[in-house]
């Protein structure tokens, strides 16, 4: 089993970037396959306004969910260390 965060169950990395890493994972109330990307809180220590735009790019995908040109965003969550998003 991989790692438990919220409802989800991180397994497999299935890619990286600049700002992080996207896992495999299942949401373990209804076994919903999702990718998640990871992102880790210490790359915006010396620049907090990135923070702000990781927040900013939430809501903007948000808006643009069902459009037949853009993977859905299901949810974004952070814990101490780490920003989440949902796929």
């Amino acid at each position: 089993m991989g790692k438990l965060i919220d409802d989800y169950v991180l397994n497999e990395e299935i890619g990286a970037g600049a700002f992080g890493k996207v896992f495999r994972a299942y949401n373990i109330k209804n076994n919903q396959v999702v990718a998640i990307k990871v992102i880790p809180k210490e790359m915006f220590r010396n620049t907090p306004k990135l923070e702000d735009c990781i927040q900013n790019e939430m809501e903007v995908l948000k808006l643009a969910n069902n459009n037949e040109h853009i993977i859905n965003f299901i949810k974004g969550f952070k814990s101490p260390h780490n920003f989440y998003m949902v796929y």
